[in-house]
């Protein structure tokens, strides 16, 4: 018995998956969706990566979400390659219980955060955001308040590259971000050829950065800083394939994978 990451009662612990498991099976018949871990570039995933973190209920209230989202947004956009401009709310609390799921990985499993300057906003955050899902209960279709924003790109509108539209194909990851033109907290997270920016707009009052400047024409900033983000982001692991892809291992993967479809 541990305690449940969300609710933080005692509970037997449920593996939950970090990005919800519909997006695999909905992107796992792409040729190329041949699952990566970021950790390990040469491990082979058949599933998505999954954590002991919420109890039952807290899994069953974020599951709630999860498949109003693919009937409400996902399937038509696979199917017509368009987003909704203006997602319901409880679309946009399902983006909420991806983004809390990855920073809660990101910062108390990865420790990524623990020598940032902003490592008290990013715990705030985390924190501020599990109180909000928790507090909304199942298929709550209300907005969320506007402390959290979620912006979604399609990676082909934000990056010309052909190339990497084409490493990104198949390709699922999600980290919390600082930015450091905006001074902004987020979770970026991609699939699919969709890109969600969840934004955490901390109390300026509370919580002072050194040096910070208001900004001129912020939408178009954050976009830039994103896309910037990103081209690093396929930059490293374009070079990370290129070292350990060998046709050795290539062979390896092939095989690995009969297997399963067998």
């Amino acid at each position: 018995m541990k305690c449940c990451a969300l609710c933080g009662k005692e509970a037997d612990l449920v593996k939950s998956h970090i990005i919800p498991k519909l997006v695999y099976r909905r992107i796992s018949g792409h040729e190329k969706s041949r699952f990566r871990s970021l950790d390990n570039f040469k491990k082979p995933m058949q599933d998505g990566e999954k954590r002991p973190m919420l109890c039952h209920e807290c899994e069953e209230l974020f599951s709630s979400y999860e498949n109003k989202f693919a009937l409400q947004f996902f399937d038509n956009y696979l199917n017509t390659n368009k987003i909704k401009h203006k997602p319901s709310g409880l679309v946009e609390n399902y983006f909420l219980t991806v983004a809390w799921r990855i920073l809660w990985d990101d910062l108390y499993r990865l420790n990524s955060r623990s020598d940032h300057f902003a490592k008290d906003i990013f715990d705030c955050f985390c924190a501020e955001l599990g109180d909000y899902l928790l507090s909304i209960g199942n298929n709550n279709d209300n907005y969320p308040p506007k402390k959290f924003k979620t912006y979604v790109y399609k990676l082909d509108s934000l990056i010309k590259d052909k190339a990497i539209n084409e490493l990104a194909k198949g390709t699922l990851f999600g980290y919390s971000f600082f930015h450091t033109r905006s001074n902004s907290i987020s979770v970026i997270v991609y699939y699919a050829g969709l890109v969600f920016v969840t934004y955490y707009n901390y109390d300026k009052r509370k919580y002072m950065i050194i040096g910070q400047k208001p900004i001129i024409f912020k939408s178009l900033a954050r976009r830039k800083e994103i896309i910037d983000e990103l081209k690093t982001r396929f930059c490293e692991m374009a070079s990370q394939y290129k070292k350990v892809m060998t046709p050795e291992l290539q062979q390896t993967i092939q095989e690995y994978y009969k297997k399963y479809d067998n």
